[in-house]
């Protein structure tokens, strides 16, 4: 599993560093007993990507891109269920998307 975070457009002309301010990418992952894995990514505030204690300013943001791979033991065929859930001071509403495996070597790359 691999995750990268790039800045938009008005975000850069901002001045959003562009290496995320040195932070790592995800700023935690957590494997949870059932397989599933929790994400996470510290955007804004004291210790987020921004910097400097900034929040966003209006159109800004960015693109999250996460590269997953299913466990080795997972039987062709299966269907998955992958949910991304943000929050940005509002409540969160997660995505959901069904992913079917083929390969268990099958590589899966999602941007939000």
């Amino acid at each position: 599993m691999s995750a990268t975070h790039t800045w938009n457009d008005a975000a850069t002309a901002n001045g959003a560093p562009a290496d995320n301010k040195g932070q790592v990418v995800p700023t935690s992952a957590v494997l949870k007993g059932d397989g599933s894995t929790t994400l996470t990514f510290v955007i804004t505030g004291a210790t987020g990507n921004r910097g400097n204690d900034a929040p966003l300013a209006g159109l800004e943001g960015g693109k999250l891109t996460l590269t997953v791979q299913s466990d080795s033991a997972t039987p062709s065929g299966t269907t998955r269920i992958n949910v991304a859930c943000g929050t940005a001071g509002q409540p969160a509403i997660p995505s959901r998307v069904a992913t079917s495996i083929r390969s268990p070597s099958f590589v899966l790359t999602l941007s939000f």
